[in-house]
């Protein structure tokens, strides 16, 4: 017996910047839809932090400093985890993912292949550089289950406490690496990619 939802057969792609909403509106799908939400951060963060081989142990370097990750590592990690979805019957909703146009040659030939052309769905959601910027600099996460929060102004001041324990596992509240200034500034100059990529996608017959 599973108490999971019954399930759509279809893949969705929220692609943009880093705080565009695109977690939450991937929940959104999976609240309505029964969805499995694929979120690649998360899978990043899981495979790192549980090293299977040499390469992930690289892979776990350059995460703890702050650059991407190589384009073919994320790519298989990505396809083999979403390709497991679909054995199970399950359709999909992606946060994070394609991230490169190496990934994209890659992950949306398989999802059509699995789902059907008609069955994969890419939306691009935008949001100001600026804004971009301090919602992630700006916020803390958990290390266990990557839950995020935004810190309020009264917290960054010191005249309300900041948590330091998630809500959701118990884990601890971190200010990550990923998330100084520097780093998202950084990310948004690759990121250019995105939105070029999705128009793309979207004028695939």
């Amino acid at each position: 017996m599973t108490n999971e939802k019954p399930s759509i057969k279809i893949a969705v792609m929220f692609m943009g910047k880093p705080g565009a909403g695109k977690g939450t509106q991937a929940d959104s799908l999976v609240e309505k839809y029964g969805l499995m939400h694929f979120n690649t951060g998360d899978e990043i963060r899981h495979r790192v932090y549980s090293p299977q081989n040499e390469e992930d142990e690289k892979e776990c370097e350059l995460y703890n400093s702050g650059q991407l990750n190589s384009f073919p590592w994320v790519a298989k990690l990505v396809m083999e985890g979403s390709h497991k979805y679909f054995e199970r019957g399950k359709g999909l909703v992606f946060s994070g993912s394609p991230r490169s146009l190496y990934e994209a040659e890659i992950l949306i030939p398989q999802l059509i292949s699995d789902y059907g052309k008609g069955s994969v769905v890419v939306i691009l959601l935008d949001v100001d550089d600026e804004d971009s910027v301090i919602r992630n600099s700006k916020r803390i996460t958990c290390d266990k289950c990557g839950f995020t929060m935004g810190l309020t102004q009264a917290m960054e001041d010191g005249i309300e406490p900041t948590p330091t324990q998630c809500p959701k596992c118990g884990g601890m509240l971190i200010k990550r690496v990923l998330d100084s200034e520097e780093k998202i500034r950084n990310d948004l100059k690759v990121l250019e990619i995105v939105s070029p990529m999705a128009e793309g996608l979207e004028r695939k017959d």
